[in-house]
């Protein structure tokens, strides 16, 4: 496996809705806020992120995002170098 580019930065302090235009297989989410965070990649994994926490793991690949919250959060994905070949 080649090594992973970070690629389309995420950021909002609202609920928000992301379809990347190809498959990423990591995700990394800091939560700037006073209040949780709550993300679900794909169609089951979801967790939740404290105040002040972040997470940055490898998951099965996925190409959507649903965010979940009330302060500032931000991040982005990591996708496979040269995209999806």
């Amino acid at each position: 496996m080649r090594d992973p580019i970070a690629r389309y930065p995420i950021s909002g302090t609202a609920d928000k809705s992301v379809n990347l235009p190809e498959r990423a297989s990591y995700l990394v989410l800091y939560n700037d806020g006073s209040s949780n965070v709550t993300v679900t990649v794909g169609k089951s994994f979801s967790v939740t992120i404290a105040p002040g926490d972040f997470f940055d793991e490898r998951l099965d690949p996925f190409d959507r995002i649903k965010i979940t919250a009330t302060s500032p959060y931000r991040g982005y994905v990591r996708v496979p170098e040269g995209g999806n070949l």
